[in-house]
């Protein structure tokens, strides 16, 4: 699957290669933003899902409930895409 992202651009081998080893849902992923991202400790936080509902045109942000329970912590080399 990975050696699939061999050429593809680097927002996409990072998006998903972080969604291959860290098991996150795609809502997960498309609610991250930058201050989810610890750098200094290596953790990615989930705090929000993103969903796009076609029915009402609209995407809907929702708060996790549990926030302590959806942390990731990385490894450097993840992000040598």
């Amino acid at each position: 699957m990975i050696t699939l992202l061999e050429n593809e651009p680097l927002q996409f081998k990072v998006f998903f290669t972080l969604m291959i080893y860290s098991g996150f849902r795609r809502g997960e992923m498309l609610g991250l933003e930058w201050k989810d991202v610890d750098f200094d400790n290596n953790i990615i936080s989930i705090r929000r899902t993103s969903n796009y509902l076609k029915k009402l045109e609209h995407t809907l942000i929702q708060r996790k409930q549990n926030v302590h329970k959806e942390h990731l912590n990385f490894q450097i080399q993840l992000w040598n895409c």
